[in-house]
């Protein structure tokens, strides 16, 4: 993407509603500028598209939150974002918030689906390969089903829901060995403590954490 692509193509159109879900997330080689570029310039652009009567839907990350979490996170929350994904999504955010325009942000937590990239991706590649999980992991995570993603579109399009506010949306809440589950895995077995323990940390905070 660069500035102007593609969205000066609809310059002379009038929209009653915008959904703006385009960004970068799913991508280990990303830096802070491709973040910048994808995720907070897009969306200035974006709402310079509109006009005073255009309402916008911005599907922001609960990652604006950070990266973990003991306690149910609510939308007054503070933001505390760690990593660059969450930090741009935090400006893409007050972006959206500063325009004339009315709005709504969706925070929706990790999306489940039968085709979802990233870490859910990761799973059911290791499901093929029949690798045994850890059984003894007892934390919580939040997903939203994309079915549910789409459900609450259609009801912020249908004017059903509250505009000029932000909304985190999740509606499962499991633990790492039932994400295992839904994506196929089998194979458990309980691993030593001191094992789980020594895990690296960002593979720790996958696996072990609550958010």
């Amino acid at each position: 993407y660069k500035r102007g692509d593609h969205v000066n193509h609809f310059s002379d159109i009038k929209f009653d509603y915008i959904v703006h879900l385009a960004g970068k997330a799913h991508d280990k080689g990303a830096t802070w500028s491709d973040f910048e570029i994808n995720n907070i310039n897009l969306t200035q652009d974006v709402v310079n598209l509109a006009d005073e009567n255009t309402k916008i839907i911005y599907f922001s990350s609960a990652k604006v939150y950070g990266e973990t979490s003991i306690k149910p996170l609510v939308e007054n929350v503070a933001l505390a974002a760690k990593k660059d994904y969450g930090v741009s999504k935090v400006k893409a955010e007050k972006i959206v918030q500063d325009s004339s325009l009315n709005y709504i942000i969706f925070r929706p937590s990790l999306v489940y689906s039968a085709n979802a990239k990233g870490n859910l991706e990761a799973l059911r590649k290791l499901a093929r390969l029949g690798v045994p999980m850890p059984l003894n992991i007892y934390n919580r995570r939040s997903l939203v089903e994309l079915e549910f993603l789409v459900k609450v579109t259609l009801l912020a399009l249908q004017e059903k829901i509250k505009w000029n506010e932000v909304y985190n949306l999740s509606n499962l809440t499991v633990s790492t060995v039932d994400i295992f589950k839904l994506n196929g895995i089998k194979r458990f077995v309980p691993y030593p403590t001191f094992l789980l323990s020594v895990l690296p940390n960002k593979l720790k905070e996958k696996l072990l954490m609550s958010f």
